[in-house]
């Protein structure tokens, strides 16, 4: 496969600022969801921020390292390894304050942190979730899941094969979303749950797979109808859409099923189109803080809420506003001061001995 006829500006910068700052407002509604005690309402669709990083993830993936897989310049092994250092330092400090915020009750989280450490779900007491002790845990797990997939099959990952799991992927999702009602599925345990999550990782990568094979064709018909400016802000009007539920039954989970199938994939591809300056240090800005603002906004959100009591419900919205800033400015020098350093370390000292 032949380099990808990207815009100049992207292709000698290897960025796609517009795509990181989408995954920046995704983390944001992620955000809001788990936090609603700071807000004092919840936002319905919110849900759907994971089925857009998932899309993202595999779109940047394939970018950075799909010929490398073709032409086997990296074999599987690296490429897992390349995985984990990306997604390890931070998970890994957020696995401390996972320890902060349950230090009243260390003896229930020991089996499920020493499982979280392999990114493995582990059952707690009382708790439906996958991850107990860190609830977005779950999209990690299953999109290292996807991702170890993608790189055992790439060797003979055709067009025909990829069709064909998108196929089966997307129709799991559709099943899914009936039977649950909608897509809020996939982080609880439970045979239906699991095969949801599954379900949205696979197709979500193996999506942002196909959008890159076949970019040419597909943004110059997306850039026909939506702009790049235009694709940033529908994700945030759909995301934070109220529940449908007063037109039927079947009405969220059709909603759901259509936007992760169809809308999404033409946003993520409208959004890469995006090459121009202004805003920039902003969208970098906000690119930056998405994967650790995703990993430790709730227990950062425990912290905050146990240490100042009431404050948080009664000072709804301001203080999740202040909660939303402070953690966007954490989020950034935490990339720069630690998650930077350490992943560059590590690649130089790991993937140099493969």
């Amino acid at each position: 496969m032949t380099a990808l006829p990207f815009p100049g500006s992207l292709q000698g910068m290897n960025r796609f600022v517009l795509l990181d700052a989408l995954r920046g407002l995704a983390a944001v509604f992620v955000l809001f969801r788990h936090t609603v005690p700071f807000w004092g309402f919840n936002i319905y669709r919110s849900y759907l921020a994971v089925d857009l990083f998932f899309i993202l993830s595999g779109f940047v993936i394939a970018f950075a390292y799909d010929e490398k897989l073709r032409t086997k310049v990296m074999n599987l092994r690296q490429f897992l390894l390349v995985r984990l250092i990306r997604m390890y330092p931070v998970y890994l400090f957020s696995l401390v304050l996972c320890v902060v915020v349950w230090s009243g009750n260390l003896s229930m989280i020991a089996l499920p942190l020493a499982a979280a450490v392999f990114f493995l779900p582990w059952p707690m007491p009382g708790n439906p979730g996958l991850f107990g002790i860190n609830g977005p845990y779950w999209s990690l797990f299953f999109e290292l899941a996807a991702n170890f997939l993608y790189g055992l099959l790439r060797p003979v990952l055709n067009n025909v094969m990829l069709a064909a799991i998108l196929i089966v992927s997307a129709a799991g999702i559709a099943v899914s979303a009936f039977l649950h009602g909608n897509l809020d599925t996939g982080w609880m345990w439970g045979w239906p749950s699991i095969s949801a999550g599954f379900a949205r990782a696979i197709f979500g990568v193996f999506l942002g797979l196909f959008l890159y094979r076949h970019y040419a064709t597909l943004s110059r018909f997306v850039g026909r109808f939506v702009s790049p400016w235009a694709a940033f802000v529908l994700v945030g009007v759909i995301l934070v859409s109220p529940s449908a539920q007063a037109w039927g039954q079947l009405a969220n989970p059709l909603i759901d099923t259509l936007l992760v199938l169809l809308v999404f994939p033409v946003l993520v591809v409208a959004a890469s189109r995006h090459t121009g300056t202004r805003g920039r240090s902003l969208l970098l800005w906000l690119g930056a803080a998405s994967y650790p603002l995703y990993v430790v906004h709730q227990q950062s959100g425990s912290i905050v809420q146990y240490l100042t009591g009431y404050w948080a419900q009664q000072a709804a919205p301001w203080s999740g506003i202040a909660l939303t800033v402070g953690l966007l400015i954490f989020c950034v020098l935490l990339e720069k001061v630690y998650d930077l350093p350490l992943r560059r370390w590590l690649r130089r000292k790991l993937l140099k001995q493969l």
